[in-house]
């Protein structure tokens, strides 16, 4: 397995296999509840999916980026990859199907939350075959989400592992890991509602439900679920979870879980700093950064990108990380 923690002189690059949305965002003063009407801002539209976003944030951070995913043959889909260019991302990948672009439904609240329903579109459409290899090498790090099938994330992992690529997968939105997943993975991203989720899936005897107010219990709790899961999947190599303010907890095989304290900030919209934090860690693990450093420039990078609306339009440079 490649070790998450490796330090090297050689940069690699990020390949992504994810997906790619165009975000209609709506701001109100409070997030509607169920049967309510609420008035809310005009309609803006951005560049989003996970798996743009976290190759915006992994090109913002230095790091030579290819993505390979679906779009739609339509105005969308080329103004997504036209986007992507101007990002100084490898495009080659992206293929045009005959369904509409996916779509992001998304309303954020005046406190920074937010409500997202995603349209796949074209991103059910992604594959990754023998006929489409990924071009990896063992300093590269393969970058996966759940907001394409399965199938293609599988077969994504499978081809980074036989590479001797680090492989990241961000398991957002959550589904359930497929059995032949588990030994694929150096590092597992998740937040606390899909640590959760996994744990209720896995049938463990953590509890599920972190308290968010109580810093010393949640840190404890994700890292306690982490090593139980560690421990009862061979093969998996790292689980970071992510706990918004709060930063995040990374626990490796054999190594103590790590907090990487989060910054007060004031949040505009958290919609993609999930996304910031994931693309950056990836960045930081191509360059040959072990895992808690990649980590410490990741929670700096997700905390200026709440402070900006948009998606893969809020990513920092750079240059911004570093003079935070």
């Amino acid at each position: 397995m490649t070790d998450p923690e490796r330090s090297g002189a050689v940069s690699g690059r990020v390949v992504v296999v994810g997906s790619l949305n165009v975000d209609l965002v709506v701001s109100v003063e409070r997030l509607p509840r169920a049967g309510q009407t609420v008035s809310g801002s005009d309609l803006s539209r951005g560049a989003g999916g996970k798996g743009l976003n976290q190759a915006v944030a992994a090109a913002r951070a230095g790091a030579r980026v290819a993505i390979v995913g679906s779009v739609g043959d339509d105005g969308d889909g080329a103004w997504l990859r036209e986007f992507a260019v101007e990002e100084r991302i490898d495009t080659s990948g992206l293929m045009e199907v005959g369904v509409p672009t996916g779509t992001a439904l998304i309303t954020v609240g005046r406190d920074g939350a937010n409500t997202i329903v995603v349209s796949p579109g074209a991103n059910e459409k992604t594959v990754v075959a023998p006929s489409r290899p990924l071009d990896l090498g063992p300093v590269d790090v393969l970058l996966c989400q759940a907001e394409i099938p399965a199938e293609a994330v599988t077969a994504a992992l499978a081809a980074g592992r036989d590479a001797g690529a680090v492989t990241v997968l961000n398991q957002a939105p959550y589904r359930r890991l497929e059995d032949a997943q588990w030994g694929l993975i150096d590092v597992l991203v998740v937040n606390e509602t899909e640590l959760a989720e996994m744990l209720s899936a896995e049938t463990f005897a953590v509890p599920p439900v972190l308290d968010g107010d109580r810093t010393p219990v949640v840190l404890r709790h994700a890292e306690v679920a982490a090593r139980a899961l560690l421990d009862a999947r061979p093969g998996l190599g790292a689980i970071v979870v992510t706990l918004g303010r709060h930063g995040c907890v990374a626990t490796a095989v054999e190594v103590p879980g790590r907090h990487v304290p989060g910054r007060a900030v004031t949040a505009v919209d958290t919609v993609g700093a999930g996304d910031c934090l994931t693309g950056w860690l990836a960045a930081g693990l191509a360059d040959g950064l072990g895992l808690a450093d990649a980590l410490e420039l990741a929670v700096v990078a997700a905390s200026l990108s709440v402070q900006r609306a948009g998606a893969a339009s809020s990513m920092p440079t750079r240059a911004e990380v570093v003079d935070a």
